[in-house]
C-alpha cells in the first residue's frame, strides 16, 4: 500500500507541475490529486523536493530492472541509447523540472549516489549489489 501511496503521490505531483509552478502547489493540491491523506504524504516525504527525489528513484529503478534484459554483448552506444529511452519515457516529467527549475535536486541527487561501472556501464551505487 505504501508503494502505491508514493507513486500516487509523485504522479499527483507531475501532472500538477505540467500547469502549475512547483512553488506554487501546495502539499493539500498534491493529496487531492493522489487521493491520500496529509498524513501520508508526511509518513513518506518530507518536502516537494523529495517528491521529485523519489521520482528519480523510481526511473533509475525501472531502468535497472530493463537492463538486465538487455544483451551483456551490445556495444556502448547500444547501452547508451537504451538509457536515453528510459530518459524519453518520462519526458513530460523532465519537461516539468527543467520548466521549474529543478535540475538542481537532479545533480544533488547524482552528488549524492556514487556511481559504479559493472559490465562497462555505468550505475548509481543503490543499484547494484557490491
Amino acid at each position: 500500500m505504501e508503494t502505491f501511496a508514493k507513486d500516487y503521490i509523485i504522479d499527483a505531483l507531475f501532472l500538477l507541475m505540467e500547469k502549475e509552478d512547483f512553488e506554487k502547489i501546495t502539499v493539500t493540491q498534491i493529496c487531492a490529486k493522489a487521493g491520500v491523506s496529509r498524513l501520508s504524504y508526511y509518513r513518506l516525504f518530507s518536502s516537494k523536493e523529495d517528491i521529485v527525489k523519489s521520482f528519480f528513484l523510481r526511473s533509475q529503478d525501472e531502468f535497472t530492472k530493463v537492463y538486465p534484459a538487455l544483451d551483456i554483448q551490445l556495444d556502448q552506444t547500444a547501452k547508451v541509447r537504451a538509457a536515453f529511452q528510459g530518459m524519453r519515457n518520462h519526458r513530460k516529467e523532465f519537461d516539468c523540472i527543467l520548466k521549474n527549475h529543478l535540475e538542481g535536486i537532479y545533480l544533488d541527487y547524482l552528488n549524492k549516489n556514487p556511481i559504479v561501472k559493472v559490465r562497462g556501464i555505468h550505475f548509481h551505487k543503490r543499484c547494484v549489489a557490491i
